[in-house]
């Protein structure tokens, strides 16, 4: 009876094998002109050629595929990949767009000793079929066209403190061009000028989920308006995150430790990652916290007292600024400002 049991389901889990759908990996290195791509064949044999990064030719190229039986792996190059992304994410088909730390990661498990865009296409389809990876959701038009203004707002405010510094400069010196002057006093005011426009455009939620998480948000004290948008539009909203952990090295402010035995032990440090105006935002915020949130307050005064680096006890605010948030719009609490919440 037992070896009737066995058989029976020895052939079922083959059935399902059978049955199973068998995804293709490509590996695609991006550039700014062209995309390098390499696969297996079935018997192993790399096959290499390169497509124009153009959507068309993209279009062209993805169209002789079955799409549901492939899957593509690339790493994500800022504008440059956006187009590939574009095209792929239009016809529906699977890819995982990778951070540059995770593929560094895997060449070095690799031991490659050598870097050409052939080899990085290989590495990345070697990547997919090893790790299978999840798919790439990518955000909504609008939530990424405000991301784009998001990111262009902290490049306009930086310029302009730019230039600013350059007026402040020039008025020490005691012949200075006044044509230089009036030039750099007509820049900073354009840059006024676009700065309030673009506010106006980012700082707007039209969505009526969005609406309800801002006003969850801003209920801790700490968070205000401009802070509450910044975290929704760089976090969908904390759609994508199961806990309060994954958001916070998203954001690039999750503690991390090096030790191993006795021979190493090096100081902890933030993993920052290209979220740099929202960990900005969030630095003021904190500071803010450390002063009027009653539980941010006693964290800061504890790591204080115990001679801990300012910076050191404003990070540990600003994480659990995110903790406490991050529970107030999962849970659609209200937040009290003594009751310390922690999930």
């Amino acid at each position: 009876m037992y070896e009737y049991f066995v058989k029976i389901f020895l052939k079922t889990l083959l059935f399902i094998l059978k049955m199973k759908q068998i995804i293709h990996y490509y590996g695609i290195d991006v550039s700014q002109v062209s995309l390098q791509v390499s696969h297996q064949t079935s018997e192993g044999i790399w096959q290499d050629f390169e497509v124009k990064n153009e959507i068309l030719s993209l279009t062209e190229w993805l169209s002789t595929f079955d799409l549901s039986q492939n899957h593509f792996v690339y790493e994500y190059t800022g504008n440059y990949s956006s187009r590939l992304s574009y095209v792929l994410n239009l016809l529906e088909a699977q890819f995982s767009i990778l951070t540059p730390s995770q593929s560094k990661g895997f060449r070095a498990t690799l031991k490659s000793t050598s870097k050409t865009d052939k080899q990085d296409a290989r590495m990345l389809c070697l990547y997919g079929q090893k790790m299978q990876p999840e798919q790439t959701v990518l955000p909504d038009v609008k939530l990424d066209q405000k991301r784009q203004k998001y990111k262009y707002l902290a490049t306009l405010k930086a310029e302009k403190q730019a230039f600013t510094n350059r007026l402040d400069a020039l008025s020490y010196l005691p012949n200075a061009d006044k044509t230089i002057k009036e030039s750099l006093m007509n820049t900073i005011e354009f840059f006024d000028t676009q700065i309030q426009t673009i506010t106006q455009e980012v700082f707007t939620l039209d969505d009526d989920n969005f609406r309800r998480i801002y006003d969850l948000m801003i209920q801790v004290v700490g968070i205000g308006k401009i802070t509450a948008n910044a975290l929704i539009i760089a976090t969908n909203g904390f759609q994508d995150f199961e806990n309060a952990k994954q958001l916070a090295k998203f954001i690039g402010v999750a503690p991390s430790d090096k030790q191993s035995g006795s021979s190493l032990k090096a100081k902890g440090h933030i993993s920052k990652s290209s979220c740099t105006a929202l960990r900005t935002s969030l630095y003021m915020a904190a500071q803010n916290a450390a002063r009027f949130n009653t539980t941010c307050k006693d964290i800061f005064t504890r790591l204080r007292a115990k001679g801990k680096p300012y910076k050191v006890a404003i990070i540990a605010v600003i994480n659990k600024l995110i903790k406490q948030t991050f529970a107030v719009v999962k849970n659609k609490a209200k937040f009290d400002n003594f009751l310390v919440l922690t999930k």
